[in-house]
């Protein structure tokens, strides 16, 4: 029972000057730019508008099918090639608007980890060793996220240009096919 007692008395006081230690609060202001950081994202991802492609797209895809079953023209190989970058990047666009919300849930937990570090720190919770291992843990994952973020508004950026770019190019030549061949094409697009 004395040994008991003698052990209880040895943690106890070991948690005493544990907690006593002081801890390091200069990760404060670094943690609030983080914070903020992780707003900016957050807000220009879902600033991320990709509906006009699949509209166009889609009455591309329409217009292209029309006149493919009507006369099926040989010499459409880079039209057809133009078709299948937009294809790729209007399912690029797709897969975008399925993960973005993926991606926004993981700027959500970084900023309620962000904010738990902070509390700790404030009310001196851990020690400075252990402030700092969280730390670099949050930053890492920090990193992680503003990484995949800029690839994604980067892939967004890229898909729009080429969205801009082709369907001119295409709306052009099926309206030359149409016009050559009687065909029209200006009925509204079906959602």
């Amino acid at each position: 029972m004395k040994r008991l007692w003698f052990a209880v008395a040895i943690i106890i006081s070991t948690g005493f000057i544990i907690s006593c230690k002081p801890c390091d609060k200069s990760k404060l202001p670094d943690i609030e730019n983080r914070l903020s950081e992780l707003d900016q994202m957050q807000q220009k991802i879902r600033e991320i508008q990709t509906d006009s492609i699949a509209v166009i797209y889609a009455k591309l895809k329409k217009d292209i099918d029309g006149i493919s079953a009507i006369c099926p023209p040989p010499a459409m190989s880079q039209t057809a090639q133009d078709f299948k970058l937009l294809q790729t990047t209007n399912r690029g666009l797709s897969r975008l608007e399925r993960n973005k919300g993926k991606l926004i849930q993981e700027i959500e937990t970084s900023k309620n980890q962000f904010n738990i570090l902070k509390q700790d720190i404030q009310n001196c919770v851990w020690t400075t060793d252990s402030i700092d291992y969280f730390y670099q843990s949050e930053f890492q994952i920090f990193n992680q996220i503003a990484k995949k973020t800029e690839d994604l508004l980067t892939f967004v950026e890229r898909s729009l240009s080429i969205g801009d770019t082709l369907c001119p190019k295409l709306r052009y030549y099926l309206d030359s096919v149409a016009a050559a061949n009687n065909i029209d094409f200006k009925q509204p697009v079906k959602k």
